[in-house]
């Protein structure tokens, strides 16, 4: 079983009994989608992850996923783009995770 839910800093969102709460964009390395890049970057976020054994702090990375002991979670889209010379303000951001349950 698979859903996505969408959230934004200091917001949580739930899915299959656990939440996801991102707190801080440590990187956003992202080829801005008005440039040509060798590299597509990533981004790189600090979240609270809310579960039945309590409350962890986890490092999410752009399509790698992190895995409890129900769910796994994985950081698929985040948006606004990047663009060249600007600068996205933390409130801006928008992160897209999708939570696949895991058979027990």
């Amino acid at each position: 079983e698979k859903t996505a839910v969408e959230t934004k800093i200091d917001q949580g969102a739930s899915a299959f009994g656990e939440k996801v709460v991102p707190l801080e964009v440590l990187e956003d390395s992202r080829c801005p989608s008005d440039a040509q890049c060798v590299w597509s970057g990533t981004v790189r976020v600090r979240a609270e992850l809310h579960s039945g054994l309590g409350k962890s702090e986890q490092i999410f990375e752009l399509n790698k996923p992190i895995t409890t002991e129900v769910n796994s979670f994985e950081l698929v889209e985040v948006r606004p783009e990047s663009r060249a010379g600007a600068t996205i303000p933390p409130s801006r951001y928008t992160f897209v995770f999708e939570v696949t349950r895991r058979d027990p």
